[in-house]
């Protein structure tokens, strides 16, 4: 039944044919661009450590320890070299992404990254305290690189208030 319907129907044939031939041309030219952005292809992924320093009397056989600071990583998962113009802590406001002062603007955290290679920020605890004081405890703090061509790439990090906790717990110990 269904052989004598499409034998009888040469329209329906023919447009299910151009049907399959289309998706199969527009599944072609979409493999075809995606392989010729490859060698541009630009991918950056953001890390943090919480660096902290510990010291141990040896008298009282106590450990105390210290949050040293925090250090920012880009690391170049991309095909490209990418120019990194900021490297560091961002908070939002307004919409826009304002960078934190870093004391040391002359760090490895800016300039050019290869294919996976990392470059590195450090925030000093002086620093750290600083920009703490300067923002409300609810703000929300982002790892963020800006590259030579304004892309700007950004991670979630944690509220102000947490690194307050987080500096208060370790001094108090």
């Amino acid at each position: 039944m269904f052989i004598e319907w499409c034998n009888n129907n040469n329209g329906f044939l023919t447009a299910l044919l151009s049907l399959i031939g289309l998706s199969v041309s527009i599944i072609a030219v979409i493999v075809s661009i995606r392989t010729a952005r490859l060698p541009y292809k630009k991918r950056i992924k953001l890390s943090s450590t919480t660096d902290i320093g510990f010291c141990r009397n040896f008298l009282t056989n106590e450990v105390y320890n210290n949050i040293h600071g925090i250090s920012v990583y880009a690391t170049n998962l991309g095909t490209r070299i990418i120019n990194l113009r900021f490297l560091g802590l961002a908070m939002r406001e307004n919409g826009k992404f304002k960078k934190l002062a870093m004391i040391k603007e002359h760090q490895d955290g800016k300039g050019f990254i290869q294919s996976t290679e990392i470059r590195q920020t450090t925030y000093d605890r002086d620093t750290l305290i600083d920009i703490i004081n300067e923002l409300d405890g609810s703000k929300m703090l982002y790892l963020m690189a800006k590259d030579s061509e304004g892309k700007i790439f950004k991670k979630r990090l944690f509220r102000v208030s947490e690194i307050e906790r987080k500096l208060s717990i370790l001094q108090s110990k």
